[in-house]
């Protein structure tokens, strides 16, 4: 047995090195399994702390887009993301991914193409890469789905949402920032189910964004938020630096 620590809270596990069951990625049929497969990477404590969300699907702020939320964003969950975002921690992908394509499969919902929402250049620069991109690389062979880097991309930078002081601020500051990619052909995925993506949804305005640009070019699409963190109109700036 191999010794590792549990990825939230640090404390040692006494097992395998986790790893990603491929039940789906080559298998057109769903595998009987559970969150137990967790305790790969989590201790027994955390795993019971999981905060998952429970209700069906909803719709997109002032869309008719079909929405899914995994968590709300908090303890222990938190600081999963806050590795991921971060630290570009791999293995926090891989557990986001795993309770992901769990909730698709509670809600019958098997998407054929993944989409991660795009970051700016500038941000992607800084950062070195996209967290919502990992998370669908991660999450592509659970559900035996293609990832669509190239489809939607952001062709306007924009300040942080964090610093926008309401809903109203936050939609206009990404309007207009996504758009098809020109190069992308669209054709093929016409008829197919695709999934949009993003790790934290507050107001909904950039995913909504996102989502939209897709369901204007006919594309079947659902979106994804891995974690809903509460709205509130004003945030201290420690509490904004937190979420850039």
């Amino acid at each position: 047995m191999d010794c590792q620590v549990c990825l939230l809270c640090g404390q040692t596990l006494w097992q395998e090195p986790g790893r990603l069951p491929a039940w789906l990625g080559t298998n057109k049929t769903y595998q009987p399994w559970d969150l137990s497969q967790l305790t790969y990477w989590l201790c027994p404590s955390c795993l019971a702390r999981l905060p998952l969300k429970t209700e069906g699907w909803q719709y997109l702020a002032r869309t008719r887009i079909p929405l899914a939320l995994v968590f709300d964003y908090e303890d222990p969950i938190r600081q999963a993301f806050l590795d991921l975002k971060f630290s570009g921690q791999r293995l926090s992908a891989d557990l986001l991914a795993l309770v992901a394509a769990y909730r698709l499969r509670q809600l019958g919902f098997r998407p054929q193409a993944l989409i991660p929402l795009p970051l700016g250049a500038r941000r992607v620069k800084q950062r070195g890469y996209n967290q919502a991109e990992l998370i669908c690389q991660s999450l592509a062979p659970l559900v035996g789905a293609e990832v669509l880097t190239s489809c939607l991309i952001r062709v306007r930078e924009t300040p942080p949402q964090t610093r926008m002081p309401n809903y109203a601020a936050r939609q206009a500051n990404v309007q207009g920032a996504f758009a098809l990619n020109p190069d992308f052909n669209l054709e093929p995925w016409r008829h197919k189910s695709v999934l949009l993506l993003d790790d934290i949804y507050t107001s909904g305005a950039s995913l909504g964004a996102g989502a939209q640009v897709l369901w204007q070019a006919r594309l079947q699409v659902r979106a994804l938020a891995l974690a809903q963190q509460a709205f509130s109109p004003v945030l201290t700036q420690s509490a904004a630096n937190t979420l850039l």
